[in-house]
Order: C-alpha cells, then sequence, then structure tokens
C-alpha cells in the first residue's frame, strides 16, 4: 500500500518556506540538518485558518501554539495570510467614537467634582 499522505510533488503548494530559515542558518554549517521544515503547518494554515482557532490548529497537528503563533505572523507579513478579524471602517469609527465619549464623561465627571 502507498502512502497517499506525502505531498512532496504536489505543484498545487507552491509557497517557498526554506527562505523563512535558511538565511539565520546560513554561517552554521551544522544547523542545516537541524532547521525546521514548515511546510506541513503552512498548508493547514491556509487551509483553516479562517476557520478555526490557533490552538485548535496546534492540538491537531500536535504542534507546540506558539510555533503556530509565530507562523501565522510571518505569513502575515508576507501577505500570505489575511488577518482573520479585519475591522471594517465603520467600526473603527465606532471604536474611535466611544473612546471618545468615554474620555469626555471622565471630564465632566471631574468637571462636577471640582464645583
Amino acid at each position: 500500500m502507498t502512502n497517499t499522505t506525502n505531498t512532496a510533488n504536489d505543484k498545487s503548494f507552491d509557497l517557498d518556506t526554506k527562505q523563512d530559515y535558511t538565511t539565520h542558518t546560513a554561517h552554521y554549517v551544522k544547523a542545516k540538518k537541524y532547521t525546521y521544515n514548515y511546510t506541513p503547518a503552512d498548508k493547514v494554515l491556509l487551509e483553516a485558518y479562517a476557520t478555526t482557532t490557533r490552538k485548535q490548529i496546534a492540538e491537531v497537528m500536535r504542534e507546540p501554539e506558539n510555533r503556530i503563533t509565530y507562523r501565522i505572523q510571518v505569513l502575515r507579513k508576507t501577505g500570505v495570510l489575511e488577518h482573520k478579524y479585519d475591522m471594517s471602517e465603520t467600526a473603527k469609527e465606532l471604536r474611535k467614537l466611544r473612546k471618545e465619549l468615554k474620555v469626555a464623561r471622565a471630564e465632566l465627571k471631574r468637571l462636577k467634582a471640582v464645583a
């Protein structure tokens, strides 16, 4: 029986993950065999990031949560992943107005205490 989970020859996934860590180990000759392959984590993140939490992804992959968090940050920075909770302009304006209201109420309270 052949192993059907081997995706080494899968052409649909062309994200170059080697660039993320080879630059950090170029001067360490012996470190090359200890570098981590992030390709499986990246595949899972691309498929499931929008619908699941990072903790669930870490549990399913049996990886530390901080490693998944790191990959999410790297993939966001490179533009591969979008922010999960991207706020609309209306929500940003509402947040700004609530902060202003809180400041105005604190100022009013301070003025009442002085008078």
